[in-house]
Formats: C-alpha cells, structure tokens, sequence
C-alpha cells in the first residue's frame, strides 16, 4: 500500500510537469482497445501548449510554426486569394497560440503582435506540404530571397513567408530550418 501511494504521488508529480510543458504527447488507445500495453506512433497526439488535440499531420505543422515563431525574425507575409493580395511584413508573435474555429471545430494557428493589430491565422489540416526554397531576389541583385511556402493537398499556394532579415543571424537560422526539415516537408 505504502508503495503504491509513493508510485501514484510520482505519476502526479510527472504528470504535473508534463502540463507544465508547452506542448506534450498523450497517448490515446485505439476504439475497442484498453489503453494499457505498448502504443505505436500512429497512437500518438500532440496537444497544443492550451490542450487542443492535435492530429499527427497537423502536429507536424504546428512544429514547423512553432519555429518560426520562436525564431523572433521578421517575415513578408504573403496571400494570394481570389481578387486580392495581401504583404505584410511582421514578426510572427509574440502571441502564438492554437484554437478551434467556433463555425467549423478546425484547429487554427494563431500569430499575433502583442497589441494584436497584426494576426495571422493558419488551418494546419489545410496544409500538406511545407517548401523552403532560396533564389535570387529578381529586384535586388546580390541579394538571395529565403521563403518558405505552405502548400495545400492539390500543391497550390497556401501562403508565402519571404525571410525579411538578411543577417548572418537570420541566414543561419534558415540554413538550420533546411537542415531540420529538408528543401520540401510533407505532412
């Protein structure tokens, strides 16, 4: 008895730590099956740093956002939509933050400034693949543009983020984002 109190007081104390955490791991037992025994990583959700679970693909999105924002660097943010582009340059945070849409139960991926007059949403189901491709910038000679593009299922264009800062800082956090993820990431 006294064995067990001190096991289930360790479980609470490490649970506690894990919620501690931005972001954690849950392992969830398929339908029909008890969740004891040893779970594949098919099993394995991510929950996002307030609890919302995350599936496996959008898990992998959320890490590569994550990146970015932690990165503290500017991007040129741009969308093309039907009749409309929109470029903004911003620092991807401080706020960073995944929530449902109250019309569709979707995760979405929140940036935002600290005033929130800057945010930025992505639905991390609606991307499949992820490209980061360095090229020459076609208006400045010397310079090397560093994007990053979010694709969609059919491979269009979600979104662009252009890397606004060309420090040695900034060029070798873009050469490590390559190294971590490859030139084409597929979720």
């Amino acid at each position: 008895m006294k064995y067990n109190a001190l096991i289930l007081g360790f479980a609470y104390v490490f649970l506690l730590t894990l919620t501690s955490m931005e972001s954690v791991f849950a392992f969830v037992a398929p339908p029909g099956h008890s969740s004891s025994g040893s779970l594949g990583v098919s099993n394995i959700k991510r929950l996002s740093a307030n609890g919302d679970e995350l599936t496996p693909q959008e898990s992998g999105v959320y890490q590569l956002l994550k990146d970015l924002s932690d990165s503290e660097l500017s991007f040129r943010i741009v969308v093309v939509g039907n009749g409309a582009i929109l470029e903004s340059t911003n620092q991807l945070g401080p706020t960073f933050k995944v929530g449902k849409s109250p019309k569709s139960g979707a995760s979405i991926v929140t940036f935002a400034s600290e005033n929130q007059s800057f945010e930025f949403h992505l639905m991390p189901d609606q991307i499949t693949a992820a490209a980061l491709v360095e090229k020459a910038s076609p208006a400045k000679e010397g310079k090397t543009l560093r994007l990053l593009r979010f694709l969609n299922s059919e491979g269009g264009s979600i979104c662009s983020l252009i890397l606004a800062d060309d420090s040695d800082l900034a060029q070798n956090w873009y050469q490590s984002m390559i190294t971590k993820y490859g030139s084409k990431v597929e979720f």
